[in-house]
């Protein structure tokens, strides 16, 4: 996982609850990122209209962000093409959790080829989700006989994308799984690594 999708989503849901305007250094504190990680996103949501750039009027000369109500709506970040308009390109994860909900049971075969992913992709995805509990494996594979693992969903979930991040606590990283369906969050970290899945 890349670092700037590990910040995107803290950032945004973090915006997104502020009811007063927040500097970089504000936000940066509350998501446990560094300030040069986020300012380029923030400049980058306010030339698309997502924020409000406040000028700065203090001490510090920071510019402050507000998350107007429009994009408050949205409980994941759009995606920006290079002329910082919403992209209507699907993200493999977006892909793979649309199939997961239509397919309902599925090995990692059909995942590939529902969503159009690469395997290596699906098992990094669906590792997390089972190790947060929105998966669970309804048959366990078995390597020698060539039968695959069949997973499904471990109760009702919305449309939004399950969201996977990283975030500093204590000296740690720490890796969490966040629903933006619901809002609720699971820290994997603790859980041990899943043997390799197939």
């Amino acid at each position: 996982m890349t670092a700037a999708s590990a910040i995107r989503q803290p950032l945004w849901s973090t915006l997104r609850m502020l009811s007063d305007p927040a500097s970089v250094p504000e936000l940066a504190g509350a998501i446990g990122a560094p300030a040069s990680s986020i300012a380029w996103r923030l400049s980058r949501w306010a030339q698309a209209g997502l924020l409000t750039a406040i000028p700065a009027n203090d001490r510090q000369g920071r510019t402050r962000y507000l998350m107007p109500e429009t994009a408050r709506t949205l409980a994941t970040p759009p995606a920006l093409d290079a002329a910082l308009r919403p992209s209507a390109k699907r993200g493999g994860r977006t892909a793979m959790w649309r199939a997961i909900r239509i397919l309902k049971r599925f090995d990692l075969v059909q995942l590939c080829m529902t969503a159009e992913v690469t395997e290596a992709s699906a098992k990094v995805y669906v590792s997390a989700l089972l190790r947060a509990g929105i998966l669970r494996r309804v048959v366990r594979g078995n390597a020698n006989s060539g039968q695959r693992s069949v997973y499904a969903l471990a109760g009702t979930y919305g449309p939004l994308v399950p969201v996977i991040g990283q975030r500093r606590e204590g000296g740690r990283t720490v890796t969490i799984v966040t629903d933006p369906n619901t809002g609720t969050a699971r820290e994997i970290s603790a859980h041990p690594p899943l043997p390799p899945l197939f």
